[in-house]
C-alpha cells in the first residue's frame, strides 16, 4: 500500500464556504483513516485502520516512532455469498516506511484456496466498535485481465519464455474482459518486475507506467475485440529499473535467468515478469485524485474517499486483479541492467 497517498482539501469544501481564515482551535474531532485493496489472488486481505493525529512537537519525528493503528474494532467483509470476520495482526512490516514507522497493525481476512474472493463480485466492508462507531464501504473486483501477447512459445516439444528486448520498444496485449462478467476495470497499470541478487541478497524492483490508462496506448492496434495494448517505449523500462537497483561499480548483479525452456510452463524462470493490473473504480478515482499532476484550476487537488458512516473518515477501499507473463531478457537488456559483464555487439 506504499503507493497510496492522502489528498488535500476537496473542491466541494472549497466552494461550500470560501474563507481566508482557518480556525486552528476548532473542537477536537475523531477522524478515521481506512485503507484496503482486495486482491482475489491473495491468500489474505489486509485492512489498515487508524486515526488522524495532531501534536505540537515535530509531527514527522513523532510519527516515525509510533503506530497509529486502531485496535479493538470489529471488521467484517461480505460478498459473493460469503462472510468473513477479520482478525487483528500486530506489528506487520510495511513495504515502505515513508514518514511513519516501519510496522503497523492490520485487520486481516483469510482467503485461502477454496475461500478466495471472486472476480466481478461486489464486497461490503463494515467497521464497528463498542463505542458506536459505524463505517462502511464497497468495492467490486474487476475481471482478471489475460495477457495474450507475448506468450510462452513451443519449440521442439519444449515450452520457452518469450523474449523481451527492453532496449527497444516492447508491447503487451491483453484481453480486458475474457470472462464477460458485465463489469470493466476503470483503469489499468502495466508493470515490469525484476527479481535479482545483490551480494547474495534477494532484491526486487518494479517498474510502473507513469500514468494509468483505459485504452490502447502507443500501439498501432489492439488486436481482438475487447483487447487492449500498451507499448513500453525503447529504453524506458531499463532506465526505470536501473534507478532502483543496488550496485557498486565493481559488483555484478545476478538473477535466475534459467530455465528458459522446459516441459512445463510452471517450471520456467519467473525472475522477469510483464504484469497487467486492473483497478476498480473507487481505487482508480482515488489514485487519479492524488496524482501530483492532477489539479483543478485553483491548483487544489480534489479529495476523494469512499469511506462513509457516523464519523468523519478518509482513505479508500478498492480492488484489483492482475495477470503476469514471465519473459526472457535480451543480452543487451541484461548488460544495461548490470546483469552481464560484456556488452553484446551493437549494445550501447
Amino acid at each position: 500500500m506504499n503507493w497510496l497517498r492522502t489528498a488535500g482539501m476537496g473542491m466541494a469544501a472549497l466552494f461550500a464556504g470560501c474563507s481566508e481564515t482557518v480556525d486552528v482551535f476548532a473542537p477536537e474531532e475523531d477522524i478515521w483513516v481506512v485503507y484496503g485493496v482486495l486482491d482475489p489472488d491473495a491468500p489474505a486481505q489486509d485492512i489498515r485502520i487508524s486515526k488522524v493525529f495532531q501534536v505540537e512537537a515535530d509531527a514527522y519525528a513523532y510519527a516515525a516512532t509510533r503506530d497509529f493503528s486502531a485496535a479493538g474494532l470489529r471488521v467484517y467483509l461480505e460478498g459473493g455469498g460469503s462472510q468473513y470476520e477479520a482478525r487483528w495482526v500486530d506489528s506487520v512490516r510495511k513495504d515502505s516506511a515513508g514518514d511513519f514507522g516501519l510496522y503497523a497493525g492490520v485487520y486481516r481476512f483469510d482467503t485461502p484456496a477454496g475461500a478466495r474472493l471472486r472476480y466481478g463480485e461486489r464486497y461490503t466492508l463494515t467497521i464497528v466498535s463498542d463505542s458506536g462507531l459505524q463505517l462502511s464501504s464497497q468495492a467490486r473486483i474487476p475481471p482478471r485481465p489475460v495477457i495474450v501477447f507475448p506468450a510462452v512459445q513451443t519449440s521442439g516439444g519444449d515450452r520457452c519464455l518469450p523474449g523481451a528486448a527492453f532496449e527497444d520498444s516492447v508491447y503487451v496485449m491483453f484481453d480486458a474482459d475474457r470472462d464477460d462478467l458485465g463489469v470493466r476495470a476503470m483503469r489499468y497499470e502495466a508493470r515490469v518486475r525484476l527479481a535479482y541478487y545483490a551480494d547474495g541478497r534477494p532484491q526486487q524492483v518494479l517498474y510502473r507506467t507513469r500514468r494509468l490508462f483505459d485504452r490502447t496506448t502507443g500501439c498501432a492496434q489492439s488486436g481482438g475485440s475487447g483487447w487492449l495494448c500498451y507499448l513500453y517505449p525503447a529504453g524506458q523500462v531499463l532506465n526505470g529499473l536501473r534507478l532502483q537497483m543496488e550496485q557498486t561499480p565493481a559488483q555484478l548483479l545476478q538473477y535466475d535467468a534459467q530455465p528458459r525452456c522446459g516441459n512445463l510452463s510452471a517450471s520456467l524462470s519467473d525472475a522477469v515478469q510483464l504484469q497487467i493490473l486492473a483497478i476498480d473504480t473507487s481505487l482508480a478515482r482515488y489514485l487519479l485524485a492524488n496524482d501530483p499532476r492532477q489539479t483543478d484550476f485553483t491548483t487544489i487537488r480534489t479529495e476523494y474517499t469512499n469511506i462513509s458512516g457516523n464519523a468523519r473518515a478518509v482513505g479508500v477501499f478498492g480492488a484489483v486483479s492482475s495477470d503476469r507473463m514471465p519473459v526472457s531478457l535480451s543480452p543487451c537488456s541484461e548488460y544495461r541492467l548490470g546483469l552481464r559483464r560484456e556488452a553484446p555487439p551493437g549494445c550501447l
